[in-house]
């Protein structure tokens, strides 16, 4: 009987394959049509094909750091990763330990293209595998039954959409069946190796969703535990309970190399604020017309990422599951109405979105566990049609018209519905027609699924219905991927400067590409990757930065003392024509043409680590104004949580002192409003594309600030695009956009003050044009035009740094160009404040002259520590925070689950 089980089971993954790979073929062969790649132009190429090619180079280098120089102390810092990060940390996320993205330890750079539009079509061919297992350890499903349930799972809305966009977004789809299975393997047969294992893959491949993952697998489990009928004392269900935590422990623990480094990367992270966002009560009314339609039909772009997209049959199988069973599966029909009412409310209210993620936004990207449930519910659907008696068909047949009544009445208006509800239709051949044998009724179920998950895929890809190929990068060879990718803003750099790669040098500029520097591992001012860096999230607010969020931004909004401060020596303009240099910022000058880019140099740079012969505090630097901040950390460095084991003598800086400050506040007045009605701090706009002018008289050759004070926006959209114009004396127009983000916003970074450069001109500015995008009130506490002037700026810019840092060295792997050391030497000419222009991370150790110390957070984002008079050799170590310790506990759980395994072996050999 177990022979022809297994052989039933490897028939079913055949078979599987089979239909997987044709239907595969028919769901995205529309972008082969369109001439397009699988690669989705905004978060797959900005982000995750970035991140895979740079994991490999890294694991390259890792084998190439202990088999060539016979090391074991492995660089892990990336200096390309925004101002400069932990690689293991911030691509976790993206690349980092999930098993499917080591073979790009063997690719090159280039074949990266290939094997990421390879691993698109394979996560959901094995989640649909996963669902297959699942099915396998349960009650004994029909082949056709398995298929339908498997299909459905394999081509539900999160891979048709979400999974496109973000590919990693369908790994949790593999897991959660497993787990599943897992905890049905040891309650049924007390073994516990598939549980842990899925719960160590769960943890390595993605710590967001193995969040999501932990409390999911905690309601099963108890859910499972008290409906299974295993247990007739709640005593040993509760002692079940405890050895699942116990088990689940195990295998976060041999995680913990990977995990737990993450934990403590995401403990700084500014898109982790608990409690900063808003939460609704409800969502709005179209959230809920899309959803009744996205259960049974493909949707585009669902709101707050809620993607079901099933087919037609999960109607039914909704209902099936609430007629009445056979004595013998009460405990599965219970076990499946509390998880289908659990699930559902959850996808209702908002606050199970904001739990689900870890109280940080509301979205609902758990949603893979709802496409899950209602696969099963489809297997369970088709494998008892045969045996519905009248009732039970009539209750589904009636619920279904009432849902489809509703849907159509009140539902969104889409056209993607009706193919479905012709399959729904035809459905009811096989439920009420009892003479159809039951393989053909299966059969025909599964049909009928293939046809559904067909009319989705064209309803999502076709180029005359959802065309979402359209945002997709045009199909291309390795060849021509590698040039995309390396032909950017860096290779302008890398041809002209004379940095070489062992040399540190950072930079910014006008349209960068999103993550360019990760491939030549260069610092610079733009960054967009999930896991940021709080210091430097604190840094721009500190400044009144206007950029787009904490963990997506391009630079310092091209104001002059910002980048002096952080060192930044380069700016790289992608069109260099007139109406681009506009907005160069002051002190930088042309230094080299490279096809259509300008590149222009700050000569008065202090690049890698410089001294100050004055320090302030924190609680100083905060009473100051934004514009006064910047100005006086040109004269002293801002010193946080000082270590008084280092003696030395330096002066404090004193923020009372006008002679700091050089910024000038002139008066406005409305010269002409369209659209808007203004009171008091508060802007009414009455239409869109509203604009306010503001007339003064500028001061010349001074930057030009608009400063808008705790700005807050209430419009029917959860972000507002203001834009912010003036025109140059020369007719070149400068246009800032403030990115404002509700608190409703999954974006929202808690940001409220704004400072618009307007950029530098010789002359006095005379005009500001505000637009508001959309209706709505906008209110603030002030709103200031501030001259910035240059002149002493550029006095006092070859004192900026008492002494720069020299003879630096990043001392590269040569394969993955990360490091763990940095070197340099410094020689004040008396006690002095060293800022290094790394960001702040606990992983850094620093030695002067051999002495160990533990950096200090200087400048509110970069390292520091105080040094004596005279010349000091000066030594940056890194080590990921947590590593150690993971390695540690990784090799206690691993020692757990041996002895585990021993004493499970012995109890057997004990039985028999």
């Amino acid at each position: 009987m177990k022979k022809k089980s297994t052989q039933t089971n490897k028939a079913g993954y055949i078979l599987f394959t089979i239909l997987y790979f044709a239907m595969a073929i028919l769901v995205w062969g529309w972008f082969v049509k369109s001439g397009k790649s699988l690669i989705n132009s905004s978060d797959a190429f900005e982000q995750h094909i970035n991140a895979l090619a740079k994991y490999g180079r890294y694991l390259r280098g890792v084998m190439y750091r202990i088999f060539v120089e016979h090391k074991l102390s492995i660089q892990n810092y990336d200096l390309g990763i925004g101002y400069g990060a932990d690689f293991l940390t911030s691509m976790q996320y993206y690349a980092v330990g999930d098993p499917l993205n080591l073979p790009a330890a063997f690719l090159p750079s280039k074949y990266i293209y290939y094997y990421f539009q390879f691993l698109i079509v394979l996560r959901p061919y094995l989640a649909g595998l996963s669902f297959l297992l699942l099915a396998s350890e349960s009650r004994k499903f029909s082949l056709s039954s398995r298929l339908s349930g498997a299909l459905s799972y394999s081509f539900c809305g999160i891979v048709l959409f979400i999974g496109m966009w973000n590919p990693q977004f369908v790994q949790p789809m593999i897991c959660l069946p497993l787990l599943i299975y897992g905890v049905r393997k040891y309650v049924n047969e007390r073994k516990f190796m598939p549980f842990v294992l899925a719960t160590l893959l769960s943890a390595v491949s993605n710590f967001y969703f193995f969040y999501m993952l932990v409390l999911m697998i905690m309601v099963y489990a108890i859910i499972y535990i008290f409906t299974s009928g295993h247990f007739e004392k709640r005593a040993e269900a509760f002692k079940c309970i405890a050895e699942f935590l116990g088990l689940g422990i195990i295998g976060t623990l041999i995680s913990m190399p990977i995990l737990l480094p993450v934990i403590i990367a995401f403990i700084s992270n500014p898109r982790a604020g608990l409690g900063s966002h808003a939460v609704p009560v409800l969502y709005s009314t179209e959230y809920y017309k899309e959803l009744l339609v996205s259960l049974l039909s493909y949707k585009y772009f669902p709101k707050y990422d809620t993607v079901i997209s099933m087919t037609f049959i999960a109607l039914p199988a909704i209902f099936e599951v609430f007629t009445k069973a056979n004595d013998d599966e009460k405990g599965d029909a219970i076990r499946f109405r509390i998880l289908a009412v659990l699930t559902t409310v959850m996808l209702l209210v908002p606050v199970a979105g904001y739990v689900m993620t870890g109280f940080s936004y509301t979205i609902n990207r758990w949603s893979f566990a709802y496409c899950l449930l209602l696969s099963y519910m489809i297997m369970l659907l088709s494998e008892k049609m045969t045996e519905f008696n009248v009732k039970a068909k009539l209750i589904i047949t009636a619920c279904s018209i009432v849902y489809v009544i509703v849907m159509l009445t009140v539902g969104e208006k889409s056209v993607n519905v009706y193919p479905q509800l012709v399959l729904l239709a035809l459905l009811l051949i096989p439920l009420y027609i009892n003479k159809i044998p039951e393989a053909i009724r299966r059969g025909s179920v599964l049909l009928l699924v293939i046809l559904g998950v067909l009319q989705n895929g064209y309803a999502a890809n076709a180029p005359e219905a959802g065309n979402l190929p359209s945002g997709y990068v045009d199909k291309m060879t390795p060849e021509e991927y590698e040039e995309l990718v390396m032909n950017t803003e860096l290779r302008a750099l890398s041809e002209t400067v004379p940095e070489a790669q062992n040399n540190y040098y950072s930079y910014s500029g006008r349209n960068l590409n999103w993550n360019a520097s990760l491939p030549y591992s260069v610092p610079s001012t733009q960054f967009y990757f999930s896991l940021a860096n709080g210091a430097v999230s604190d840094f721009m607010e500190s400044l009144a930065v206007n950029e787009m969020s904490n963990f997506s931004f391009f630079g310092l909004d091209d104001r002059a003392m910002p980048l002096n401060i952080a060192g930044v020596k380069y700016y790289s303009l992608r069109y260099n024509n007139e109406q681009e240099q506009a907005y160069i910022p002051y002190g930088f000058h042309p230094f080299a043409e490279w096809y259509n880019f300008g590149i222009y140099s700050n000569d008065s740079a202090p690049a890698l680590g410089y001294t100050k012969n004055q320090v302030l505090s924190r609680d100083d630097y905060d009473k100051l104004t934004p514009v006064q901040r910047q100005q006086v950390m040109l004269y002293g460095a801002v010193r946080e949580k000082e270590n008084d084991d280092v003696p030395c003598e330096i002066s404090n800086l004193d923020i009372n002192d006008q002679s700091y400050f050089s910024d000038e506040t002139v008066q406005y007045e409305v010269l002409e409003k369209h659209g808007v009605k203004i009171k008091d701090h508060e802007f009414v706009v009455k239409k869109q594309n509203a604009t306010v002018t503001l007339a003064f008289s500028g001061v010349p050759e001074s930057e030009t600030y608009l400063y808008i004070k705790n700005l807050n926006c209430k419009t029917p959209y959860d972000a507002a695009n203001i834009t912010v114009s003036t025109d140059t004396p020369e007719n070149r127009q400068i246009t800032k956009t403030i990115a404002f983000k509700t608190p409703y916003s999954q974006f929202y970074s808690g940001w409220h003050d704004y400072i618009v450069n307007l950029c530098y001109s010789d002359e006095g500015r005379s005009r500001i044009t505000i637009t508001f995008p959309d209706k709505g009130s906008y209110t603030y506490d002030d709103l200031q035009i501030i001259c910035q002037k240059m002149q002493a700026y550029s006095e006092h810019m070859g004192e900026f740094a008492s002494e720069t840092m020299r003879d630096n060295a990043l001392h590269r792997n040569q394969m993955s160009l990360m490091t763990n050391e940095i070197t340099g030497t410094v020689s004040p000419a008396q006690d002095s404040y060293l800022v290094i222009n790394i960001p702040y991370d606990k992983g850094w150790t620093i030695y002067v002259d051999g002495e160990k110390r533990t950096p200090e957070k200087a400048n509110i984002m970069f390292l520091g520590t105080p040094v004596t008079e005279g010349t000091h050799n000066i030594v940056l170590r890194y080590h990921t925070p947590g590593l150690l310790m993971g390695l540690v506990l990784a090799i206690g759980g691993i020692a757990i689950l041996i002895i585990l395994t021993v004493m499970e072996k012995k109890k057997r050999a004990g039985r028999e």
